[in-house]
């Protein structure tokens, strides 16, 4: 519900997700995020996630 209200309020939404959190990706995908690009770090990288417009 938080998500659905966020999108209708701003739109597209994007965020970070680490890669290694394979429960949040799931998570996210399932709400209609998609990967967008990774960057890989010292902390083992993250995933740029966006709902698109």
């Amino acid at each position: 519900m938080l998500l659905k209200n966020a999108k209708a309020e701003y739109g597209e939404l994007s965020l970070k997700c680490m890669v290694k959190n394979k429960k949040a990706i799931n998570f996210y995908l399932l709400r209609g995020f998609e990967i967008v690009s990774q960057v890989d770090d010292e902390f083992g990288g993250y995933y740029l996630m966006s709902t698109g417009a």
